[in-house]
């Protein structure tokens, strides 16, 4: 069976963006893996989208994030 993609979006343009980031990261971490494939998506304080890694949200904040993608 293929596995169904899902994404995650966290982050955001509101005062609990930090909030929202604790949050996918808890989702995505219990996703089951085995019929599911976690797409993270970050959306930053313009309210623009972005799929990045998840190396790069599991040990930062929604400031750290927007300073390591591409504006």
């Amino acid at each position: 069976m293929e596995k169904i993609k899902v994404g995650v979006i966290f982050g955001g343009m509101s005062s609990e963006k930090e909030v929202s980031l604790n949050s996918g990261r808890n989702v995505y971490d219990n996703l089951d893996g085995e019929l599911y494939t976690g797409v993270p998506v970050f959306m930053n304080n313009e309210g623009r989208l972005w799929i990045i890694p998840w190396q790069l949200i599991s040990q930062n904040t929604t400031a750290d994030i927007t300073d390591h993608i591409a504006v």
